[in-house]
C-alpha cells in the first residue's frame, strides 16, 4: 500500500512538473508582451518630462488633509502612493503607476490560467485581450484608471462571493463613479448569460451589491473625517455645461467619437455579437449591445475620452473573453461527440 502511494505521488509529480514549466513560460510571455506595449506608447516620454505636474500626485500628498476637489472619489491610488512612498516626488508616482498598468496583463493571464486550468485556452484568452484591448498601450499615467481596471479584470474570474466583494470593494475606492457603471454592466451580462435565478443573486448581485454599497459608506465616512467635500459631480458638471456644449465637441470629429475605442476593438466586440447572435444566445448578445451604447452615452457627456471608455469595459469584456473561449471550446466538444457517434453507427 506504502508503495502504491508513493508510485502514485512520484506519477504526480512527473505530470504537474512539464505543466509548472509551461505556466510559467506563459506568464513570463505574459510580462513580456506587456511591457512591449507598455514602451510602445507614443507619449510616455511626456508622463514624465519636468513640469508634467498632475492633479492625483497632488492629491497624494495631501489625501489626509482638508480636500475640495472632484477626484475625490478615487482615494484608492493615492492614499497608496501615499503609504509607501510613492508620493514623494512625481516621478515616483509615475513608476508606481506604470508597475501597475504593466502588472495588469500578467496577473489576468494568471487568472485565466487558473480558471481555464488549460494553456491553449489561456493563450487564447492573453491573444484576443491584448490584440484588441487598446489600453495597455494608449494609457494616460497619473490616473486612477489602472488600479480600478486592474480590480475590475480580476472580478470576473472569482468564484468565491467575498473575493468578488472584495475586487468590487477595491475598485470602488479607486474610482467610485466609473465602478457603479462597470459594475453594472458586468451584472446585465451575468443576468442575461446564467438567467434571474436564486444562484445568479446570491454568488453574483449581492456581492456585487455588497461592494459598491460598502465602498460608498467608507467613502462617506473618509469624507466626514477629513472634511472632503465636493461642490461639484459629473451630473452638475452636465448640467452646468449644457447639451450644446457636448453637441459641439461632438460635431468636430464625428468619426473620432465613435473610433475612441480602436477599430480592432469594435470589430472583436461585434463579432462577439455575430457569435453569439449564431449560437442562439439572443439575450446575451442583445446586452452586448445595450451595454456598448451605454458606454458610448456615457462617454458623449464627458470629456476624458478613450480612458473612460476602456475602464468602464475592462471587467465586462473579460467576462466576454471567458464566455466566449467556454462557450466556443464547449461547441466543439460537441461536434466531436456528435461526429463520434455518427461514425460507431
Amino acid at each position: 500500500m506504502h508503495i502504491q502511494n508513493n508510485n502514485h505521488l512520484q506519477k504526480f509529480a512527473t505530470n504537474s512538473e512539464p505543466n509548472l514549466h509551461l505556466n510559467g513560460l506563459v506568464l513570463f510571455g505574459s510580462v513580456l508582451i506587456s511591457l512591449f506595449l507598455f514602451f510602445h506608447n507614443p507619449f510616455l516620454a511626456n508622463f514624465f518630462r519636468p513640469g508634467s505636474e498632475d492633479w492625483y500626485i497632488n492629491f497624494s500628498v495631501m489625501i489626509f488633509h482638508p480636500n475640495e476637489a472632484y477626484w475625490n472619489e478615487s482615494i484608492l491610488l493615492p492614499l497608496l502612493a501615499k503609504l509607501i512612498g510613492g508620493a514623494r516626488s512625481l516621478e515616483s508616482y509615475k513608476i508606481l503607476c506604470s508597475f501597475i498598468t504593466i502588472s495588469i496583463i500578467p496577473i489576468a493571464t494568471w487568472c485565466a490560467l487558473v480558471k481555464f486550468k488549460n494553456i491553449p485556452k489561456t493563450i487564447v484568452f492573453l491573444l484576443i485581450l491584448t490584440t484588441s484591448f487598446q489600453y495597455f498601450y494608449k494609457y494616460d499615467l497619473g490616473h486612477p484608471d489602472p488600479l480600478t481596471i486592474l480590480f475590475l479584470v480580476i472580478a470576473p474570474f472569482q468564484n468565491k462571493k467575498y473575493l468578488l466583494f472584495t475586487c468590487i470593494f477595491m475598485a470602488g475606492l479607486s474610482h467610485f463613479s466609473i465602478t457603479v457603471i462597470a459594475t453594472f454592466q458586468f451584472l446585465t451580462l451575468l443576468i442575461a448569460y446564467f438567467g434571474i435565478n436564486k444562484t445568479t443573486f446570491q454568488k453574483y448581485a449581492i456581492p456585487l451589491m455588497g461592494g459598491l454599497f460598502t465602498a460608498r459608506i467608507f467613502l462617506e465616512i473618509w469624507y466626514l473625517v477629513f472634511k472632503y467635500t465636493s461642490p461639484n459631480g459629473r451630473i452638475e458638471f452636465i448640467i452646468n455645461h449644457g447639451l450644446q456644449f457636448f453637441e459641439e465637441r461632438y460635431l468636430v470629429n464625428p468619426s473620432n467619437f465613435w473610433l475612441i475605442p480602436g477599430l480592432i476593438f469594435l470589430v472583436s466586440y461585434s463579432l462577439f455579437i455575430v457569435y453569439f447572435s449564431l449560437s442562439k444566445k439572443y439575450l446575451f448578445a442583445l446586452t452586448l449591445v445595450f451595454n456598448l451604447a451605454v458606454t458610448y452615452l456615457i462617454l458623449f457627456f464627458t470629456v476624458d475620452g478613450f480612458r473612460i471608455f476602456a475602464t468602464i469595459n475592462a471587467g465586462s469584456y473579460i467576462f466576454l473573453i471567458v464566455i466566449f473561449i467556454a462557450n466556443f471550446n464547449q461547441n466543439i466538444s460537441q461536434k466531436n461527440k456528435k461526429q463520434k457517434i455518427i461514425g460507431e453507427d
